[in-house]
This record gives structure tokens, sequence and C-alpha cells, in this order.
């Protein structure tokens, strides 16, 4: 996850948390996690966690969240876009 840290960097409106459930047993309960590792992605602004199942490295990890926010910054555009 180190080398994600680094991809990252220039994703600047992502944020990346890692959690120890051995310490926040609460925080993995609530959101299943069971196995690790688990990644899971959180639009922005949702609470609902989506699970991240694809490939378990720093590359593709970075392709996913960059077509996520991509996503993010396109959608609500087109919507308001529609609605007007």
């Amino acid at each position: 996850m180190k080398s994600l840290g680094k991809v990252s960097r220039k994703l600047k409106p992502v944020l990346i948390a890692k959690v120890d459930c051995d310490d926040h047993k609460l925080v993995c309960c609530k959101y299943g996690v069971s196995r690790y590792p688990t990644i899971q992605w959180f639009p922005k602004g949702s609470l609902e966690p989506v699970k991240y199942e694809g490939p378990r490295n720093a590359e593709a990890l970075a392709g996913y969240v960059t077509k996520e926010v991509v996503l993010l910054l396109i959608v609500p555009n087109t919507r308001s876009h529609f609605l007007s």
C-alpha cells in the first residue's frame, strides 16, 4: 500500500486510509471486514462502501481510483446539465 500512496499523490481529491482491525474492531465490524486485506471505496459524500475486487497492486488500484474520481467529476456536471 505504500506504493499506492506514492501514486495517489497525483490524485488530489482522494484520501487513502489504513485501519488496523485489531485496534478498531467496531469500525471493521460496521463495514463487514472479515478477511485481510479488504479494500473498500467510499464515494465522496457516501458512508456506504463499494468493495474493490480488482488486482492488488498499486497500478491497478490507482487506475480504479482514477476512474472513480473522473466519474465523480463528470456525472454531477452531466446530471445538472439535464436538470436545468
